[in-house]
């Protein structure tokens, strides 16, 4: 969601929700460490006025308790400024009011059940396309949307184009199965290669190719290299699924292959045992 809302058209989802904004808007801090609560989006929409949204795929009972704290340190750090809060629930379920006008409390919080949503009015903007999966409707439904947002996204540029590519696969999964997603992106003709653009640039991509040629460096030979890349790779799989036996083993085997290709068969993979190597 943040790939769609920050680095797509924020100015669109803040129309496509009611939100006014005036001017540029402002990404600001909303860590608050010492209550362990972080936002998912803080952002200056005008002078005087932020709004603070999370997202969800099924609200948890204690959302809107965590949004009273989010307001109370949002407002303790920036006094004075008029805060917005909207909760996005990407799935099923619905939260609960706090809101008990017989004693005069009124949270204000708003919810926003993406699968309520227009979907068409989501695919004429590729920045939130990738959500029209997520909207009311039968399976195949779903699936032809998910197939008309890829195609949407197609249009854009290089740049940002993998990036939603990414967030449309992600929200998919919330609502189709993996096969059914993997068919779909076959028949578009694009995911993988924009697959591999969005995982070149990643995170553990660079940490792959960093490390490698550190390895490289100081031993001298490729081998180093390879020792590197398994090690990180490890690293990756443990974060996904965890500690399991053959997991040191995978990783060398994965080691050998191309670094984007290797990352992509683990993230790609629903459980440890579905990884292939390349």
């Amino acid at each position: 969601m943040r790939r769609i809302v920050e680095e797509g058209n924020f100015p669109g989802f803040c129309d496509w929700l009611g939100v006014t904004l005036e001017g540029k808007p402002q990404f600001v801090a909303g860590n608050f460490p010492s209550e362990t609560l972080y936002t998912d989006l803080l952002a200056r929409i005008s002078p005087g006025r932020l709004l603070h949204m999370e997202y969800m795929v099924r609200p948890a009972a204690d959302v809107p308790v965590r949004m009273l704290g989010y307001r109370a340190q949002i407002m303790r750090r920036y006094a004075g400024d008029q805060v917005t809060q909207i909760a996005i629930v990407l799935g099923e379920g619905s939260l609960r009011d706090l809101d008990d006008p017989e004693s005069g409390f009124r949270l204000g919080l708003r919810t926003v059940h993406v699968r309520d949503a227009d979907p068409q009015v989501l695919l004429a903007d590729s920045a939130l396309a990738p959500m029209a999966v997520l909207t009311r409707g039968s399976t195949s439904a779903r699936q032809h949307r998910l197939a008309q947002a890829l195609l949407q996204i197609r249009k854009e540029p290089p740049n940002s184009r993998s990036a939603l590519v990414e967030a449309t696969l992600e929200l998919a999964r919330i609502v189709l199965d993996r096969p059914t997603i993997d068919q779909i992106r076959k028949e578009t003709k694009m995911t993988v290669e924009e697959t591999a653009d969005f995982y070149s640039e990643s995170d553990w991509a660079q940490v792959l190719r960093n490390r490698g040629r550190q390895e490289g460096r100081q031993e001298g030979r490729q081998e180093g290299r390879r020792e590197g890349q398994a090690r990180t790779l490890l690293a990756l799989m443990r974060t996904r699924f965890g500690d399991h036996p053959g997991l040191a083993a995978l990783a060398d085997a994965l080691s050998q292959a191309d670094d984007v290709a290797a990352i992509e068969a683990i993230t790609r993979a629903e459980r440890f045992e579905d990884i292939k190597v390349p």
